[in-house]
């Protein structure tokens, strides 16, 4: 089944193709605002979606537990991405977050076990609680300059993860943030870090830090 939503309709409603196992091909139009909570959870045949540049919110668990291999969110300049939008998709490799997307809540793409590509925009301002939790089969993360705070359980448990650089714009590495991080073997942190939270880094394996700024 083919679903062509068009700009007219400003909001796609809570729970509104939960579970539409034949659905296969989602086209979200320009114009588009807002997906409410579960609004395509459990469309497991769905493999793609990209949301336009008029949205404003995805809310939580909108796409979780789908058969989605790629997403792309692009977002109006503050869009929110909500809790656990596209948590448990395990099919899902490449994530590519633009430039209009402001905040990604938490949890968002927690326990993607296939994502190995993510790319992230230069509106965000944090990464927030549990965000890539135990997605592990991400290997790389670049961080945009516009992130200031890295939130608890971020990156907890991403066990292919093995460099992170953290950009002069973060000033708050929260706990756990990349603990369990297993095969983490080098970081570098940016000149602005204030606070590094407890356990940050536990059970990791780095062999290589690079503390660019001021005594912690």
């Amino acid at each position: 089944m083919d679903v062509d939503i068009p700009g007219s309709i400003e909001i796609v409603g809570r729970s509104a193709f939960t579970e539409c196992r034949s659905l296969n091909i989602l086209t979200i139009q320009n114009g588009v605002k807002r997906i409410e909570d579960y609004a395509f959870m459990y469309n497991l045949n769905l493999t793609a979606v990209e949301l336009p540049e008029s949205l404003e919110h995805v809310g939580r668990y909108a796409f979780s537990h789908s058969g989605l291999r790629t997403a792309t969110i692009q977002g109006n300049g503050n869009a929110s991405i909500g809790i656990y939008a596209f948590s448990g998709c395990d099919h899902l490799t490449t994530v590519t977050i633009g430039n209009g997307v402001k905040e990604l809540i938490a949890s968002t793409f927690s326990s993607c076990s296939s994502l190995s590509s993510v790319t992230l925009g230069n509106s965000l301002t944090y990464i927030g609680d549990n965000t890539f939790n135990s997605c592990s089969s991400l290997s790389s993360i670049v961080i945009p300059d516009s992130i200031i705070d890295i939130k608890a359980f971020a990156f907890f448990g991403c066990t292919n993860l093995s460099d992170v650089t953290i950009p002069d714009s973060v000033t708050s590495i929260e706990r756990y943030a990349f603990a369990n991080c297993s095969n983490l073997a080098t970081i570098v942190v940016g000149n602005s870090v204030e606070k590094i939270g407890r356990y940050a880094f536990e059970s990791t394996n780095i062999t290589s830090a690079l503390f660019k700024g001021k005594t912690l």
